[in-house]
């Protein structure tokens, strides 16, 4: 499908699902070899808004065996830096994990993996992401994965896109960035509330100059609301996924 790199700069695919989907257990895409590939883990993000209790570290580890998620990112984690080894300890004993806390002092950004399917390595780390280098175990191919949980500070945010930019000038790899950006992308990415801030164009700038795009999505249009009612209802998208498509 993808073996000829018509539309993408790298062979590859790409899936994304909402939390409360059924994941598949594979993908199989044809490699430049024309032989038939399996991805063997499937990689993810979600702002857990908070896993201090007991109930959410169990809604984890559910989340985590019912799907089979081997790589992902927990974003807003509300985790003092005291707690994190007992806590990562309660998600996943067999699990490995890095975080951001060197620049965040809650440690907003959790990253997992399972070390049998492939191994992670810490490239930059900033208090809005966690960028890094996946290798897959079975077949050693790898690419660039970036964990973003994005500032609620216009000012931060812009320093965010601006480290994308470098990023993506530093690598010439296969790119997948994931999380929550805490902006939209286009206007009809929000009903209610004020207008987007016309500064917050500057993202969209940010993805053209890093080539990257969003990847094709099902279930919500929608990923954030305020769960008001009537006219003060806001939602928003603020969570994605995106590649660098060729």
């Amino acid at each position: 499908m993808t073996a000829d790199k018509a539309r993408l700069t790298y062979a590859r695919v790409c899936v994304e699902i909402g939390v409360d989907d059924e994941l598949p257990d594979s993908v199989e895409f044809v490699g430049e070899d024309d032989k038939w590939v399996s991805q063997p883990y499937i990689i993810g993000a979600w702002n857990i808004r908070g896993m201090n209790s007991d109930a959410k570290q169990s809604e984890i580890r559910n989340w985590i065996k019912n799907n089979e998620v081997s790589i992902f990112g927990l974003l807003e984690t509300r985790v003092k830096q005291k707690n994190a080894d007992r806590i990562a300890r309660a998600i996943g004993p067999y699990l490995v994990k890095l975080d951001n806390y060197a620049c965040h002092h809650n440690g907003s950004i959790w990253v997992f993996w399972d070390p049998s399917k492939a191994s992670v390595k810490t490239i930059k780390l900033s208090s809005q992401f966690v960028h890094t280098e996946i290798v897959d175990k079975q077949s050693s191919l790898s690419l660039l994965a970036t964990f973003v949980y994005a500032s609620n500070s216009i000012d931060e945010r812009e320093c965010l896109w601006h480290d994308l930019v470098q990023l993506n000038v530093d690598s010439n790899c296969p790119w997948i960035v994931l999380g929550d950006f805490n902006t939209v992308l286009k206007m009809d990415e929000k009903i209610g509330g004020l207008m987007v801030n016309p500064r917050d164009r500057s993202f969209g700038n940010c993805l053209f100059d890093c080539g990257l795009d969003n990847l094709k999505w099902r279930g919500l249009k929608y990923t954030w609301t305020n769960k008001q009612d009537g006219i003060h209802r806001i939602c928003c998208k603020l969570d994605r996924v995106l590649v660098n498509y060729g």
